[in-house]
C-alpha cells in the first residue's frame, strides 16, 4: 500500500470517529468497526513490508566485503531496526 492511500485511510477513520455522537444505529457502528479494522490491517501490512525492507537492507550491508564495524559503532540498518522494534 502506498503512503498516500494509507494517509487517506487515516483521514477517513478520523472523520468517522469524530462523528461518533451521530451514530444512532447498529449498522452504522458495524460499518465504523469494519472501516477501522481495514485501516488497522493496512497498517499492519505496511509495517511488515517496512520491516522486511529494513531486514533486507541490514543483510545487504552485512554481506558487503570490507565492511567492518568498530567498537561502539552501529550500521544504519541496525539503528533503523532498533527504532522499528521500539515502535512495535
Amino acid at each position: 500500500m502506498d503512503r498516500q492511500r494509507l494517509q487517506l485511510l487515516g483521514v477517513a477513520c478520523m472523520m468517522i470517529t469524530s462523528n461518533l455522537d451521530k451514530i444512532d444505529n447498529i449498522q452504522q457502528l458495524r460499518k465504523l468497526e469494519d472501516s477501522i479494522s481495514k485501516f488497522l490491517n493496512e497498517i499492519a501490512k505496511h509495517k511488515m513490508k517496512f520491516r522486511e525492507m529494513l531486514l533486507s537492507d541490514s543483510a545487504t550491508n552485512m554481506s558487503k566485503p570490507g565492511t567492518s564495524i568498530g567498537k561502539g559503532q552501529e550500521k544504519k540498518g541496525d539503528i533503523e531496526l532498533k527504532f522499528f522494534e521500539y515502535m512495535t
